[in-house]
This record gives C-alpha cells, sequence and structure tokens, in this order.
C-alpha cells in the first residue's frame, strides 16, 4: 500500500500554506464530490497489500480500479457515470493471472474500452498486457502478450479506433539515453505490435521523477510532451507527427543540455543519476502533466525555484491551428481549510480529466478540521491521518 499518499496529504497542505498564500487565478466550484465507499487508504494497513490506484476516462464514465494482493483471486473494476453522478463495480476474475505460487501479478496500470479490459502487471521478471475480452456483461480472460521491449511502462491508453497506445519514457542501464522514448500501437485483433515511433526526448533525466502524465489522448489526436521543453507534440493515430506546440513565459528556465548530458554519465543506475539530479531540479522549469480534449488541452507545470509550485496553461484550437489561451494560471490556494475546493492541481498523484467544460477528479479526501490556526489545524489533520481511514472521492468540477 501506498502510504506516501497520506503523507504528501500532510507535505502538501503545510507546503502550500507556508509558502503560497495567494488566491488562484482561474475560479472553479465543485459540483458534486463522491465519496467511493470501500475504497481507502489507513496509516494501519499494510503496506504491501495495496497496488497505487488507476483510472482511465472512456466517454462518460470514468473507471479506476487497485490489486489488493490479500484477495489476488479477483480485482474491483469501478465505474463512475458522469451523467447520472453515480458508481458501480464489477468483480474481475483474476485465477488466470496467478504466479505458480499462488501469487499475484503486480499491476501496474489498465485501460479499457467497449471491447477489452488491459491489465497492465508484472511477475518481477517480465511484464505482459492481459486482455479481458467483455461478453455478457463480464470481463472473461482472452490472452496475454509479453512486452519484451517494456513499451508500455510509462502509458497505455485504447485509441478511438480499438488499438492499444503504449509509452516507453525511461533509460533502462543496457540502453542509451537517445533510447528513452518510444510510442507503439498494439492491435488486439492481430494481437501483435503494429507500429513503433522513437520520439526524441533530449531531457531523460526527467523520466525519473514521478508521478507524472506526458501522454494524452482525445477524439483526434495523440499528445506527448517533453518535461524539460515546453514542448507538445500532437500525433494522428497512424503516429505521424502533425502539428508541435512550444511555450513557456520568459521565466521557463531549461536544464542546460551539458548538465543533463553530465548526470546522465555519472552511472548507468537510476538511483546515481537521480541521486545528484535531486539536487539541481528545483532550479529549472518542468512539465508535470498534460489533459486534453477536444478543442482544449491543459499544460500543467512548475518553473525555476520550485518543483512543486504549480501553474497551467490552456491551449484552444481555432480554426484547425493551436493557440495559447491562457497562460501562467495559479493552481495553488492560501487557505489551508479549503486546499481542495481552491487548488485546482492539489497533488501530482491525483488523478484529473477534462470533460468539455468540467473536469473530474479522483484521489484522497481527509476530513474537514474545522477553522484554526495553522499550527492547530496540522497538528489535527496529522492526528486524524494516523487514527482514520482516508476515502477516494470522484469530484465533478465547473469552471467560472
Amino acid at each position: 500500500m501506498r502510504k506516501y499518499n497520506l503523507f504528501l496529504i500532510l507535505f502538501c497542505f503545510g507546503f502550500w500554506n507556508a509558502n503560497f498564500a495567494q488566491k488562484s487565478h482561474k475560479n472553479f466550484r465543485i459540483e458534486n464530490s463522491s465519496v467511493i465507499e470501500g475504497l481507502s487508504q489507513s496509516m494501519s494497513d499494510d503496506w504491501e497489500r495495496y497496488s497505487d490506484l488507476f483510472s482511465c476516462l472512456k466517454g462518460d464514465t470514468l473507471f479506476f480500479c487497485r490489486a489488493d494482493y490479500y484477495n489476488p483471486k479477483q480485482i474491483e473494476l469501478f465505474k463512475y457515470d458522469i451523467k447520472t453522478e453515480t458508481y458501480c463495480r464489477d468483480k474481475v476474475n483474476l485465477e488466470p493471472l496467478l504466479c505458480k505460487d499462488g501469487s499475484a501479478y503486480y499491476l501496474m496500470n489498465f485501460a479499457v474500452n467497449d471491447k477489452y479490459l488491459v491489465l497492465f502487471a508484472s511477475n518481477d521478471e517480465w511484464q505482459f498486457l492481459f486482455f479481458f475480452k467483455r461478453q455478457n456483461g463480464n470481463y472473461v480472460y482472452d490472452f496475454k502478450y509479453k512486452d519484451t521491449d517494456n513499451l508500455f511502462m510509462q502509458g497505455l491508453e485504447f485509441l478511438p479506433n480499438g488499438k492499444l497506445l503504449g509509452l516507453k519514457n525511461y533509460v533502462y542501464p543496457i540502453e542509451t539515453a537517445d533510447e528513452s522514448t518510444k510510442l507503439s500501437v498494439f492491435n488486439p485483433e492481430t494481437k501483435s505490435i503494429e507500429k513503433v515511433v522513437k520520439v526524441d526526448f533530449p531531457l531523460p533525466l526527467y523520466s525519473l521523477t514521478t508521478p507524472y502524465s506526458i501522454l494524452s489522448v482525445n477524439d483526434s489526436s495523440v499528445f506527448l510532451s517533453q518535461r524539460g521543453d515546453y514542448k507538445i507534440s500532437e500525433y494522428d493515430f497512424d503516429l505521424n507527427e502533425i502539428s508541435v506546440l512550444t511555450g513557456g513565459s520568459n521565466s521557463w528556465k531549461r536544464m542546460p543540455q551539458s548538465l543533463s548530458d553530465s548526470i546522465m554519465n555519472v552511472s548507468r543506475q537510476a538511483v546515481d543519476r537521480l541521486y545528484v539530479f535531486e539536487k539541481v531540479k528545483e532550479r529549472y522549469s518542468c512539465i508535470h502533466r498534460i489533459h486534453s480534449d477536444g478543442d482544449k488541452l491543459f499544460v500543467v507545470y512548475s518553473k525555476k525555484g520550485n518543483f512543486r509550485r504549480y501553474y497551467y496553461d490552456v491551449w484552444r484550437k481555432e480554426n484547425g491551428r493551436w493557440k495559447l489561451a491562457e497562460q501562467q494560471i495559479k493552481s495553488h490556494s492560501g487557505s489551508i481549510r479549503y486546499f481542495y475546493k481552491r487548488s485546482l492541481f492539489c497533488s501530482l498523484d491525483e488523478q484529473f480529466y477534462l470533460i468539455g467544460n468540467k473536469a473530474l477528479r479522483l484521489g484522497l479526501r481527509p476530513a474537514d478540521m474545522g477553522f484554526h490556526i495553522r499550527s492547530v489545524y496540522m497538528s489535527k489533520l496529522k492526528k486524524y491521518l494516523m487514527n482514520n481511514p482516508v476515502p477516494y472521492c470522484v469530484e465533478v468540477l465547473s469552471f467560472d
């Protein structure tokens, strides 16, 4: 289980309030908040019991799930209906996926469309795509594909044409830096990789800092963002690049290529590279995530000087061309009590989706501690987190 997420709540509350007592430049309101019963995190739970929580949006339904390694024979797939603002859950039989000793594969991600549920999971030696076909309202195991080239490690999404998109964004010890990033397309009908595209990612050090989400798909395009550069490439579903969005104000500070290269040459091991990178990353700007829907694209980033102070830009497509409509919008709140109500991007661990003029958030939501001075509020919050399970909530947001 990821207790890190609970510690992050304490960190974010204290960090934001102490440093950024400013009002967000873009107002939004929470139209609906649904607590997901039976889905929570607690300090008292075993660290290793649960996987991370994963999600994907298809049409008007938000799907999300996590593995319970104490109960490896099944997984609960939650489905939140945006129109009715209600949710239900399906139980998926995982017995065909059990290892020889009866243990479960380690869940790393999933994707779903009208025909298939795909679980991306590892047995510590290899990783696989496990395909379940939708039959009579149930998901029935169909086949698996061995991902020997790590093509789905950092992202997978179904395209509108029914094919599966994968992202590799990492430098393994046996690889060179220019092999860090690839996009691929898998066809479930032929059970084969149809295309792999090598992507130039000149600052691969940023693949070491997680979480991040630089892959996004809408009804007509695929978007892939750099992290150290303000550059987003748009592709068609055959992975042909059709446009490039570049931005970043004069305040954007790029890590020098020579510094990145020197850190990459420190060692072939990620832990050694990350140790050096952590000391200097605050000096430079960084894109953390992108979100697309129709004619809109949100780009979430931090500027030089603070890796956890988030801003976002809004791009809009007009007459077939992408234009920067709004920029440098502060995401943070100056109120510790109303942190979640006034901070659009509370944590990079949260799941976020654009839907027309609205948005969805999926994340942990502790109880309101009431109105107190900061030190008292933080003390009460810490005590609450140590003694109570914190539920996951789905929130529907609308912008003023």
